[in-house]
């Protein structure tokens, strides 16, 4: 079960982690600020439900919907780059 709620903060750093940093990606301060805390909240998620501490089944299926939204945002920029 740990691996299925550590999936989508994982994902959810690593989309994030893109999109703070990639070029293609024209956004202003805020939502750069707003994607590395998404990033930094998804990789601390991950390891405290990696050390045994479970995170509540709501925030595991908003972290899906973070997920399904970015990767969709991320489909978007590659497309129209």
């Amino acid at each position: 079960m740990n691996i299925i709620q550590m999936l989508p903060f994982l994902a959810v750093a690593v989309l994030a982690l893109f999109g703070t940093l990639g070029r293609h990606f024209d956004d202003n301060l805020l939502q750069r600020v707003g994607m590395s805390l998404l990033g930094v909240g998804g990789a601390v998620s991950a390891l405290a439900i990696y050390n045994a501490q479970s995170i509540c089944n709501p925030a595991t299926l908003m972290a899906y919907g973070v997920v399904f939204y970015g990767a969709g945002v991320a489909l978007k920029v590659v497309k129209y780059k």
